[in-house]
């Protein structure tokens, strides 16, 4: 049976592969060039740091929306900023 959603063919196609903080530049640089097709009024976070989130919590085992939401709670601060996350400083 094929996998029914972006999540789980990610994590088809990446089995066993991981990422650490010393690459997630190139992985932020490759992402860049991925078009925003957002509304630039109200963009907070950048789009290239958001599709690393989510990619880096699916190599990490995150198999679905809620569960990429805990391993960001989750994570160290120190992962978040490599991956350019923008941080409220009042949360």
């Amino acid at each position: 049976m094929a996998p029914s959603s972006l999540i789980d063919r990610l994590a088809a196609r990446t089995e066993g592969v991981s990422i650490e903080p010393p690459q997630f530049p190139a992985l932020l640089q490759a992402l860049a060039d991925v078009p925003d097709p957002r509304d630039p009024r109200g963009v907070i976070h950048p789009l290239p740091s958001l599709l690393a989130t989510a990619i880096t919590a699916v190599l990490a085992s995150a198999r679905s929306v809620a569960a990429i939401g805990e391993w960001i709670a989750d994570v160290p601060a120190t992962v978040l900023t490599a991956l350019e996350v923008v941080r409220d400083p009042f949360t």
